[in-house]
């Protein structure tokens, strides 16, 4: 079962009736940048795994939430997910993991209630907390790109592998940037 975030489950359910799905893959033809893992796929299923590595190679990801069924996440599964700076993570048990959920985390939640820092504005992703404001990742596919002249009127920094990842060849950076982050162009895919 494919979700239309791109998402692949594997499905399974044994002689007492209990359905459960686990993360097996995304297409990489989707990456999405905000990821919500459901509670139950397909009605019946419920989410319960993630596998090993699942994430890893979505470099744009920058928000994902864990459903409240979630009861293994896998080793490395969000390993490279520099961009992830928003995580919520609604486990009812939280039990210690190699899997890199919160490893470049500004913000972990507990509750969904919680208002997203991550906005989508002219084309690309910003973290505005206050008055800190980076620009995160774009989300588009065109090869050349121009940043915003600024956020709402503010001035604003390039994240840390703020195009890693990403498809444009050709990125003019705006006055509206006061400064780039490490490795903002490390990895362009091309």
């Amino acid at each position: 079962y494919t979700d239309g975030q791109g998402v692949k489950y594997e499905l399974s359910s044994d002689n007492w009736g209990n359905a459960t799905a686990k993360v097996v893959s995304v297409e990489t033809s989707s990456y999405p940048k905000k990821i919500v893992i459901p509670e139950k796929v397909s009605e019946i299923y419920t989410v319960t795994e993630i596998e090993s590595s699942v994430f890893s190679t979505c470099y744009e990801l920058v928000s994902v939430t864990i459903p409240k069924t979630m009861k293994t996440i896998g080793y490395n599964a969000f390993n490279g997910c520099n961009k992830l700076y928003e995580v919520y993570d609604l486990r009812e048990e939280k039990k210690s993991d190699n899997s890199c959920l919160g490893s470049y985390a500004k913000d972990i939640y507990e509750t969904e209630d919680k208002p997203s820092k991550i906005i989508e504005y002219e084309g690309f992703y910003f973290y505005v907390n206050g008055e800190e404001i980076e620009l995160l990742a774009y989300n588009g596919d065109d090869k050349t790109i121009t940043t915003p002249e600024s956020y709402k009127g503010n001035k604003y920094k390039i994240a840390n592998y703020a195009f890693y990842g990403s498809g444009a060849t050709n990125i003019v950076i705006s006055e509206g940037a006061t400064s780039i982050g490490d490795h903002a162009f490390y990895h362009r895919q091309s």
